[in-house]
């Protein structure tokens, strides 16, 4: 629990520093005694008090904020670098339009290493890897994600800490770019019947996947259809 507290502490810290608070040790202790007393009202467990309280506050602020800045003060496009347990995040990230890197077993540190070379927001679903300097000091931006949230969660909750709206789909496997490709350049690798009932193919221009909008892409898409930023 005590993770768990330090790293609500540390999102919370962030949420809060574009009003500059005079009194941040305050902020934080408002905040924890509201969980807690939401924990309380609604015999829910503490971790998701914080988030719910977390969640309520960051609409506030995200109102207050937006009247105030221009849409180009938010990244246009964020990478993401997200943890061992968020593969299926990174996937609909990607098919949501963004670049969103993950690898199978990688430990924390090499994650923030790579994560720091290319400037990327982590991801992460272990309180353990917020209390690290780069994450904690604000150095890289990042999302703690309580572990027992879906996938359709997850993405909602990205999709509103970052300010994500939906773009072009990118490729399932790697996140690279799809780009269009005629199909006759393509006719060896599509199957034959594919090949004649559909006319529009993409290729990833990082790791050459072919793609077309068969009955998965359909779902997928009608999936990110029900999805509304905050």
């Amino acid at each position: 629990m005590k993770r768990i507290r330090s790293a609500y502490a540390t999102r919370f810290r962030q949420l809060l520093a574009p009003l500059h608070p005079r009194r941040m040790d305050k902020a934080l202790h408002w905040f924890s005694t509201r969980a807690e007393e939401l924990s309380r009202e609604k015999r829910i467990l503490l971790p998701v008090a914080f988030h719910q309280v977390h969640e309520i506050t960051q609409r506030k602020i995200q109102t207050y904020v937006r009247h105030r800045t221009n849409p180009g003060d938010y990244p246009d496009q964020p990478v993401f670098w997200c943890d061992a347990g968020l593969g299926g995040l990174a996937r609909w990230l990607r098919a949501a339009g963004y670049d969103a890197h993950w690898e199978y077993g990688i430990d924390d540190a090499e994650l923030l290493r790579r994560a720091d070379k290319i400037k990327a927001v982590v991801l992460t679903t272990d309180s353990g890897m917020m209390e690290r300097g780069v994450l904690r000091d604000g150095h890289l931006r990042s999302l703690w994600l309580p572990p027992a949230l879906h996938i359709p969660e997850q993405l909602a909750a990205a999709f509103a800490e970052f300010h994500l709206e939906r773009r072009a789909s990118r490729c399932s496997t790697c996140g690279g770019k799809l780009l269009e490709t005629a199909k006759e350049q393509l006719k060896e690798e599509i199957p034959p019947k594919t090949y004649l009932w559909l006319d529009k193919f993409w290729r990833c221009e990082r790791c050459g996947k072919l793609f077309w909008n068969g009955t998965h892409w359909r779902k997928v898409q009608q999936e990110l259809e029900t999805l509304r930023a905050v």
